[in-house]
């Protein structure tokens, strides 16, 4: 063996030496650099052949999941509606403040009550002579028909103290059981929650071994619960009575004008009737204000949606407040566009998420269109139970629809687009000079449905086929292509 000094001293020899000496040398030297291409050729290999990812296509529904943000809205408002033309003085109620039924609203100027009512009467004085005047100066004729008149309105007079002091009755009733509903209900309070609040819906037959206190309690519980809806369908029933009878004189009056332009002082006093009928009315509601210094109450329980008066300025004919009662619950409202539409009908179960997490099952019940500053949309809304959260809060409404079976789904990441074509790259093995190697074919496919994440396709595909669906670079059609390790 040479020493290393040999080695690095060392000079061929001049002498040439024979091939049968030379030969292993040349092979070994030529296999060493063949090997040493091979693993630079790997190496190239390694670094320009895209890895890849494959799936077989699957038999699979596709699902649909649309989620919206929306608004916690009161299900049924009642309109304050008072005296138009008296300053407000001061409100006791805010948008959003909870109030039970009588509680104050806001509370008129007492000076500027007084002022109204002074000349409300003094108005209906005046209408009361002009009446009589025209009564004094009619022929017989007039005579007579102011007479049939008079009866007219007494009748008048008399239907509006009925409404009147019905629509009294009715209120009071309502509200003393209101009282007795709520008063059992606290006494009871354990007992009733338990079988109403879950464990049995209302209506439901209890089960045999109930025990005998438990169901007079709840027997007692439904029977008030039924006398105060009774009651309020009653009081509502008197509003529009007494509505009806505003609108009937209302009505008569404008058929009284229509005789004006025959100079007929019969019909000029029926018309001054008629007006001293609206404003007695009127008075009255002034006097009331004015006995109950001048505050206007809530008219049920419930949530102050609006507040449409201000301290200093006067009433108008529109509505001063607007309540919100919760026991009727809210109205979860939501936009979505046309293509979102297309996922959501009436019926479909909705869970709705609401500050702190709260999750509520409900039903889509309704679907509207309207016109916004973007375009045509559509207005969905669900129920809430009026427990489940507060007038204007913000939530989300997830609704989601499973679609029938497609026999080839593939993930959204292996479509490719070219156009107005979709295509899908498989996996296919070539035999070359080299052997047998991977590339990438092209399988033009039609789209029948997609969500965010699968797509049902159809085309000249099999579930054997290897579809490419992640790449480590971009791939293209016949590029060499590795499969990734796993």
């Amino acid at each position: 063996m040479m020493k290393l000094t040999q080695l690095i001293f060392w000079r061929p020899s001049d002498e040439p030496r024979p091939l049968s000496e030379r030969a292993p040398r040349l092979l070994a030297g030529f296999l060493a650099v063949m090997v040493l291409c091979t693993l630079l050729s790997r190496g190239a290999d390694s670094l320009t052949v895209p890895k890849v990812t494959v799936e077989n296509p699957v038999s699979a529904a596709i699902t649909h999941t649309t989620r919206l943000d929306g608004t916690l809205e009161p299900q049924r408002e009642t309109l304050v509606v008072t005296v138009s033309g008296i300053l407000v003085d001061s409100i006791q109620a805010q948008p959003g403040s909870q109030v039970e039924e009588g509680d104050p609203l806001f509370t008129f100027n007492q000076d500027s009550l007084e002022k109204a009512l002074l000349r409300q009467r003094t108005q209906l004085q005046k209408l009361r002579l002009e009446w009589e005047g025209l009564k004094n100066a009619a022929s017989l004729e007039d005579k007579q028909k102011a007479l049939a008149y008079d009866r007219a309105y007494e009748d008048y007079s008399d239907a509006f103290d009925r409404s009147y002091d019905s629509l009294e009755d009715a209120r009071k009733t309502r509200k003393e059981a209101l009282v007795a509903l709520r008063e059992y209900y606290q006494q009871h309070q354990a007992v009733i929650d338990r079988w109403t609040g879950g464990t049995l819906p209302p209506g439901t037959s209890l089960p045999p071994e109930t025990d005998e206190e438990t169901r007079e309690i709840l027997s007692r519980y439904y029977a008030l619960k039924g006398e105060y809806e009774a009651a309020d369908e009653a009081y509502e029933g008197a509003q529009d009575s007494r509505r009806d009878a505003w609108k009937a004189a209302q009505r008569a009056l404008e058929d009284a004008q229509l005789a004006l332009d025959y100079n007929d002082s019969a019909r000029q006093g029926e018309i001054a009737a008629l007006s001293c009928v609206l404003e007695e009315e009127s008075l009255r509601e002034l006097e009331t204000l004015l006995n109950e210094g001048g505050v206007v109450t809530a008219p049920e329980r419930g949530v102050v949606s609006q507040m449409l008066v201000t301290p200093g300025q006067a009433t108008t004919e529109a509505a001063a407040a607007m309540v919100a009662g919760e026991e009727s619950g809210f109205l979860f409202t939501a936009q979505l566009t046309q293509e979102q539409l297309e996922y959501v009908a009436l019926g479909d179960e909705a869970t709705i998420t609401l500050p702190g997490n709260r999750s509520v099952k409900t039903q889509v019940v309704g679907l509207q269109n309207v016109e916004d500053g973007q375009g045509m949309m559509t207005r969905l809304t669900a129920v809430v139970p009026q427990d489940s959260g507060t007038l204007g809060a913000r939530g989300t409404v997830e609704i989601t629809r499973k679609t029938g079976s497609y026999n080839l789904c593939v993930p959204v990441s292996a479509l490719h687009s070219d156009g107005s074509k979709k295509y899908l790259l498989v996996l296919e093995e070539q035999e070359t000079v080299l052997g047998a190697q991977l590339t990438a074919r092209r399988v033009d496919v039609q789209v029948e449905d997609q969500n965010e994440t699968r797509a049902a396709v159809a085309g000249a595909l099999s579930r054997e086929d290897r579809v490419i669906v992640d790449t480590s670079k971009t791939v293209r059609e016949g590029d060499r292509v590795r499969l990734m390790a796993s």
